[in-house]
């Protein structure tokens, strides 16, 4: 059966991980000649992308079904998921309008956080997979407010997808017949041209951390760098990329000055130019308390960068080398992996090398992941 239209459900209108990988499926399936609608949450970045692409959006108030310990406890907190649960019912009743309109051959459900329009699709007989991109608990700290009708949401979809094994070992206890994994395509065309100079053979040794939240792991990378230097290596350069603010950013701020590594440490920011960044890095950190993928592990390995990971979440799938794993919130032994790679400059090239081979053989392509999907939809959809 051909396949026409694919209604994506996207929880989330900011710029993350799992709307990258959503743009990323709607520009591959448009070059199949497969249409895409979205139902995104509210106005943001991702309802401009979409816009700018000429992709057909319904904006919709959602509801997420995660909870923090005690949040229905309080009176507060109950008044609150009521007003989810009427916003969830009027969600519904909007994808169901839209359903019966568009017609779609597919829902893709892109984040784990709601089961939002499941109902709409089951009640049109419509085929459901439901895109999990995180561990909640891991993730933001928060739980499903009810983990049975959790499972009752996995069993009743089409498929659930898990973007990588770590997720797969988690959901597949969930709901073992209906799960599988599909790692998430990452854009790496051109990479490999980036770098003008080999790693570690510049005077001062640059090392790189992307994201923005605590989730990301900055404290054991700040602290790795200062025990470091307290041990004389003192030509680090530890750049920060994202936007980190508010008190997170204060309290980082305390521990570089205790640390007494003030001119060591950069907080870059945002920027649109990531891929050249990773070019110009020797050693880059990717510090996740539970990982559920690693675009920017990808993207810096097909840079050229060595990669030193957590031992937590997908992490240890994509930097399968114990020498380029250490212990995570353990930043000693970050420290220690930094000090062998730069000790041993010509292992860790050959080590990055190694890593950049297998990203750019294609194991992560987007062209790799587009067509497990199609090939998932259209068996499904027979």
């Amino acid at each position: 059966m051909s396949l026409k239209k694919v209604a994506f459900i996207s929880t989330a209108s900011n710029m993350s991980g799992a709307t990258l990988a959503l743009l990323e499926i709607i520009d591959a399936l448009r070059e199949r000649k497969i249409e895409s609608i979205v139902f995104t949450a509210s106005r943001g970045p991702l309802e401009d992308k979409l816009k700018k692409r000429k992709i057909k959006t319904y904006k919709l108030f959602y509801y997420s079904y995660l909870i923090f310990d005690g949040e229905l406890e309080s009176p507060v907190g109950k008044a609150k998921w009521n007003i989810k649960k009427a916003l969830a019912l009027r969600a519904e009743r909007r994808i169901d309008e839209v359903l019966s309109r568009e017609e779609p051959d597919i829902i893709h459900i892109n984040t784990g956080i709601s089961p939002v329009g499941i109902q709409s699709a089951r009640k049109r007989g419509i085929p459901v997979v439901w895109h999990i991109r995180e561990v909640p608990e891991t993730y933001w700290n928060r739980h499903v407010f009810n983990y049975e009708l959790e499972k009752k949401y996995l069993k009743s979809v089409d498929k659930v997808i898990c973007i990588s094994k770590y997720i797969y070992d988690i959901y597949s206890k969930k709901s073992p017949e209906n799960t599988m994994f599909i790692y998430d395509g990452v854009h790496t065309e051109g990479y490999e041209k980036l770098r003008k100079h080999e790693i570690l053979s510049g005077k001062v040794i640059k090392i790189s951390l992307c994201g923005f939240d605590a989730f990301k792991g900055h404290e054991d990378a700040i602290t790795a760098v200062g025990i470091l230097y307290s041990e004389g290596i003192a030509n680090l350069e530890l750049t920060i990329w994202g936007k980190v603010e508010g008190s997170y950013k204060r309290k980082l701020e305390g521990i570089i000055v205790d640390l007494g590594i003030k001119d060591n440490i950069i907080f870059a920011g945002y920027t649109r130019n990531m891929p050249q960044k990773w070019a110009e890095t020797d050693i880059a950190l990717m510090c996740s308390r539970g990982e559920a993928f690693g675009r920017v592990t990808i993207e810096a390995m097909a840079a050229g960068a060595i990669v030193i990971g957590s031992d937590e979440g997908a992490t240890p799938e994509l930097i399968y080398n114990d020498k380029l794993l250490y212990e995570c919130r353990n930043s000693l032994s970050l420290a220690e992996r930094i000090r062998w790679l730069i000790s041993n400059p010509i292992d860790a090239r050959k080590l990055a090398y190694d890593c950049q081979m297998m990203v750019l053989s294609g194991q992560y392509s987007v062209e790799k992941n587009i067509n497990e999907l199609c090939n998932l939809y259209i068996n499904i959809n027979r």
